[in-house]
């Protein structure tokens, strides 16, 4: 045999034996992470999250003078887009930040719950989301955000009617929201205080959650320990400035916190807190460090039985809108519906059909037209649009679906 000959097979030999040492493709490349940035912009609120398909969303932008840390951290993480941008109540703390999202960080998406409040900087801001042309919508409870990648964020609160009469109706009608992505639960409570951690505990199987930002930077108004004892987190983040003229976050808060057995940051002691996952398992660092340098790391445990039940039976029940498909699809269907699934709202059972009740329902009833096979909430705006002639009015949700109509799709009753 030709020595040249011998010398290549010698090579394949060699070269195949180094394939089978080699990891498999999956190892060689190290699976994306979700990424949540608790940032650190003084006396605010600013949460970055970014899926493991690359999506961004801001959730609050800080005061005005975090537009220049915002900005720098986003060029910092090289994200050349903001998939959604939401703001959690209108207060000058939470959206001031804005103008680091203007030129190549546009948001496509902005959602804020809607909250009427006279306020000038709140009325400009709102004036410039309108003529930059982003797409605005109203946060409604039961709604879920697709962030892709399995991340999804699910609107808990506000509820309408809003809350009125309370310490600051502007904080109590704050979005709030829980990201879940496999076991991971995150809630995020914006400035939420304890008339909203009321209404919350009244679905005990929303709260359970691995990590809270806890409400109101650490004020003695929220974080109740009755609250504390529903959601049982093992870590939370307090986000407030260094020695702010409010008192945040204050001992009572803190005491409560401890006495839960939490483990608690503050962005003003640490920095930015950022939590990292793989849906398995939770890692914890502190002013931009890696997952290798993390300070904590949590395996992940699934959420008990009962809890689960719960949140299968009553999410399915009031079939909450997928937002992924309007986000990032635009050939998907509009924000805000999705098409029902006939198991969602009629089943049967041993030759019976069955109606499950939803945990939703329509106080005034439901409306729908004579020759229509949909029917709506009493408060969806495409009743104003039937005549009054042409109107028909069901008492339940059941008696609804039992003249064969089926739910709309826009206002999901």
């Amino acid at each position: 045999m030709a020595p040249h000959r011998t010398k290549l097979k010698h090579l394949r030999t060699w070269a195949f034996s180094l394939f089978l040492l080699l990891p498999s493709a999956g190892a060689l490349w190290a699976t994306p992470l979700l990424e949540i940035h608790f940032l650190y912009i003084g006396q605010g609120d600013a949460i970055l999250i970014k899926s493991p398909a690359g999506k961004v969303a801001i959730v609050d932008a800080g005061p005005p003078s975090a537009k220049r840390i915002l900005t720098r951290y986003l060029e910092k993480l090289q994200i050349k887009r903001v998939n959604l941008f939401l703001v959690t109540h209108p207060h000058l703390d939470h959206f001031g930040g804005w103008r680091s999202l203007q030129g190549k960080f546009k948001p496509l998406l902005y959602i804020d719950p809607a909250f009427p409040y006279p306020s000038p900087p709140y009325r400009r801001f709102l004036r410039h989301i309108r003529r930059a042309g982003i797409r605005s919508y109203t946060g409604k409870i039961n709604q879920v955000l697709d962030l892709g990648g399995g991340v999804k964020l699910r609107v808990l609160a506000p509820r309408k009617p809003f809350l009125k009469n309370t310490r600051s109706d502007a904080n109590s009608n704050s979005i709030v929201m829980r990201l879940e992505y496999k076991k991971l639960r995150v809630l995020l409570t914006g400035d939420a205080e304890k008339p909203t951690e009321y209404r919350l505990m009244r679905h005990p199987e929303w709260l359970p959650s691995h990590l809270l930002k806890v409400a109101h930077h650490g004020s003695h108004h929220s974080s109740s320990s009755r609250f504390l004892t529903f959601v049982r987190p093992t870590f939370a983040v307090i986000s407030c400035g260094k020695h702010n003229r409010y008192g945040h976050p204050h001992k009572r808060a803190l005491r409560r916190l401890h006495r839960a057995s939490i483990k608690t940051f503050i962005t003003a002691r640490h920095g930015h807190v950022i939590a990292r996952s793989n849906g398995k398992t939770l890692w914890l660092s502190i002013r931009g460090r890696s997952k290798a340098q993390a300070l904590h790391t949590l395996q992940l445990k699934t959420l008990p039985q009962t809890y689960q039940r719960a949140i299968s039976s009553s999410m399915a029940n009031s079939s909450a809108a997928a937002f992924g498909g309007a986000i990032y699809n635009p050939s998907g269907p509009p924000l805000g519906q999705q098409a029902e699934k006939p198991k969602w709202y009629r089943h049967k059972l041993r030759g019976k059909t069955i109606v499950p009740p939803t945990p939703f329902p329509s106080s005034k009833g439901y409306v729908a037209a004579k020759r229509s096979s949909v029917f709506h909430r009493h408060s969806c705006r495409q009743v104003q649009h039937i005549p009054s002639k042409l109107r028909v009015y069901f008492r339940s949700r059941r008696a609804a679906i039992r003249s064969r109509r089926k739910p709309a799709s826009d206002c999901i009753p």
